[in-house]
């Protein structure tokens, strides 16, 4: 009976050591399951950064694009006032030229 006990009890201490290996190696999975979800997670991180990061200076470089645009705009519409503003002069000073020499004619 002794002996029987001792082989229940051996056979007992097998199957707990095959489930605590078992269990071990379930733990053990999933640590390195999460370790790979946790660099995943780390490189969709960083990814996630630098796309938000190149957007920013996208941004940025168009938002310069329109500012020199407009810019340039301006200048263009300044020269075409001058210019305007220029021949107003001219035409008014021809035609005072033009009146003078007309009265000059009438006397």
């Amino acid at each position: 009976r002794k002996k029987k006990d001792e082989e229940a009890d051996m056979k007992e201490n097998m199957l707990e050591e095959k489930e605590s290996k078992k269990e071990e190696e379930k733990n053990l999975l999933q640590e390195k399951k999460k370790e790979k979800e946790d660099k995943e997670k780390k490189k969709t991180k960083k990814y996630d950064e630098e796309k938000l990061l190149n957007k920013m200076m996208l941004e940025q470089m168009e938002n310069k694009k329109k500012e020199k645009l407009s810019e340039k705009k301006e200048m263009e519409k300044e020269k075409k006032k001058k210019k305007k503003v220029k021949e107003e002069k001219e035409n008014k000073y021809k035609k005072n030229l033009l009146e003078e020499k007309e009265e000059k004619e009438k006397m």
